[in-house]
């Protein structure tokens, strides 16, 4: 059996500062560390689930709904055009309603990408993260830049699947709190690890303890980016000012 031990050293000290000798010790963190394991394990199962389930519920609504309300908005507009004899008044009211129709559609196509954009899964991790940036530019007037350093590829499912979810948690930040005019998403491919830097020039915060903290602030955003760093293996780190934006920094082995 694989056992997992956590040595220490201290020295000890004569009265001129000299080292005369240490204290060591030795504990076996074997029980802690297949314990950290399991809830990596756990975390890393239940995430799985969660984007399987984000994508059965994406299909049905392409499928069923978004199908449904564009086929009525459709025979809305049929109606319009062959019908003759309608009041303007009873005209105006039609056509408002295959607006409302229209907009419905749009609404769940947006909520379909938020649950899973289908470029994630056909192209892969920049394309998706391209239309999420052109999205927050379309629908927020935020310039958002996305930059690619480095050797771009492919990782596994699970993988671009966490980063993809830690950006978009990132911009939905900007978007919601930040009261931003310009962002920016640089993917950086190394040899061994990616590292991903999501900033903005927004109003920023008062950034107090360390992000394990974050959850008891109410910055629950921040701490779920957190969580998919650390099922990565990875490391998330956020600079933030009162003014000056934030930089939210993440720092994976691939």
């Amino acid at each position: 059996m694989e056992k997992w031990l956590h040595f220490t050293a201290s020295p000890i000290r004569d009265n001129n500062g000299e080292i005369i000798g240490a204290i060591e010790t030795l504990e076996d963190t074997t029980e802690r560390k297949g314990a950290e394991e399991n809830v990596r394990y756990y975390l890393q199962e239940i995430t799985r689930a969660q984007e399987e389930e984000r994508k059965r519920i994406a299909h049905e609504l392409h499928d069923d709904t978004a199908q449904v309300l564009g086929s009525l908005s459709r025979q809305l507009d049929n109606f319009i055009r062959k019908k003759h004899g309608l009041a303007s008044s009873e005209v105006f009211f039609l056509k408002d309603l295959q607006a409302q129709l229209n907009r419905g559609v749009q609404g769940v196509h947006r909520f379909i990408q938020n649950l899973r954009p289908s470029l994630l899964d056909d192209l892969g991790l920049i394309p998706a993260l391209r239309s999420l940036v052109t999205g927050l530019q379309e629908s927020d007037r935020i310039h958002t830049d996305l930059k690619v350093l480095g050797g771009e590829r492919r990782f596994s499912p699970e993988v671009e699947s966490l980063l993809f979810r830690i950006v978009q948690e990132a911009l939905n930040n900007i978007r919601r709190h930040a009261q931003a005019s310009e962002a920016q998403v640089v993917m950086e491919f190394a040899e061994d690890r990616i590292k991903v830097t999501i900033s903005d020039n927004g109003q920023g915060f008062e950034l107090s303890g360390r992000v394990d903290d974050l959850p008891r602030s109410g910055k629950l955003g921040l701490a779920g980016m957190q969580e998919r760093a650390r099922l990565l293996g990875g490391t998330i780190e956020v600079k933030s000012t009162p003014g000056k934006g934030t930089t939210l920094i993440v720092d994976v082995p691939s």
